[in-house]
């Protein structure tokens, strides 16, 4: 048994199929299956269920948290050594969603690797990043969600506000004045927006659910035009007057051009739904200072109150 035997078997978990598997790992599906069944025999035990999507059996379950542990301690091992022989080499993992990705990572991934050229940065752009992070997929996430797991840090990035978009054709369409509707979000509510249509995110995130916080304020149940995940489709939409949307502030200068800026009507929403974006990591008792190097490099390339639209604390 030996660590490449273990990392064959955690990618096997993953993929549940031994040619998924044997194509992530660059080997042929009969070797994968070879190491396997090695594995099999040396602890006498069956592992896996083999039909299509594989299971995995008790012994294969309590084996995948060892494989787990032991391939965690080789990466934090390897990882202190780059840090005392200062040759910083390896793959920092990091999860994001896919509009955050847009509006940060390239300038932020750029700026990295000038100081760090020999580290390869490889993005998950997903929703689960928690459950990711914690099952040591990845080396860090930056994420709206904090739930309180006694082995993840959190350390805030910037804070963040929603606001409602509509545009000025569609306001005008529907005869509603924005003074009016400025004035009913000051008191928590939507209500002189009873009359327009709404393009929905469907994703379930935090602001949509601060969208439908707001709906619950106000005597209207609203008129769903369509829900869409892709920000750049929603503001597409938004600004074809389809219907009015929310979004996290800092969005707008990544995702607008001065020009479609104008065509639309911004209505920041309550101080009170601001909500913080933070940076997540595991606890160790080694921490890789890749980890706290992107930290760093990220509050420098995106000071709070820089102009990009990140809010002020």
């Amino acid at each position: 048994m030996n660590f490449q035997s273990m990392e064959y078997f955690i990618v096997l978990a993953q993929e549940r199929n031994f040619s998924r598997a044997a194509s992530r790992l660059y080997i042929t599906q009969q070797s994968l299956s070879s190491h396997i069944a090695a594995l099999e025999k040396e602890l006498n035990c069956k592992l896996v269920v083999r039909h299509v999507p594989l299971d995995l059996t008790y012994a294969g379950q309590t084996f995948l948290k060892y494989a787990r542990h032991y391939q965690e301690t080789l990466l934090a091992m390897k990882k202190e050594f780059c840090d005392i022989s200062r040759n910083q080499k390896g793959v920092l993992r990091i999860g994001i969603s896919y509009s955050r990705s847009l509006m940060f990572m390239p300038e932020l991934i750029q700026a990295f690797q000038r100081e760090y050229p020999n580290i390869e940065i490889v993005l998950y752009e997903d929703l689960n990043l928690i459950g990711e992070l914690s099952d040591g997929n990845l080396d860090m996430i930056i994420t709206n969600d904090k739930e309180y797991l006694p082995k993840i840090e959190f350390e805030d990035f910037y804070a963040e506000s929603t606001v409602m978009l509509v545009s000025k054709g569609l306001m005008e369409q529907y005869g509603i004045e924005g003074q009016k509707v400025r004035e009913a979000i000051l008191q928590g509510n939507l209500n002189p927006m009873r009359s327009c249509p709404f393009i929905l995110n469907e994703q379930g995130g935090i602001t949509s659910r601060i969208s439908l916080e707001m709906f619950g304020r106000s005597d209207f149940v609203p008129v769903r035009k369509c829900e869409v995940t892709n920000i750049n489709t929603i503001l597409a939409l938004c600004l074809r007057e389809v219907g009015a949307c929310f979004v996290p502030e800092s969005m707008l200068h990544a995702f607008l051009t001065p020009e479609s800026m104008e065509r639309l009507e911004v209505f920041p929403l309550p101080e009170s739904l601001r909500y913080y974006i933070h940076f997540a990591y595991v606890k160790r008792t080694y921490q890789w200072s890749m980890v706290t190097e992107f930290i760093r490099i990220a509050r420098e390339v995106f000071p709070q109150g820089k102009k990009q639209g990140l809010p002020k604390r």
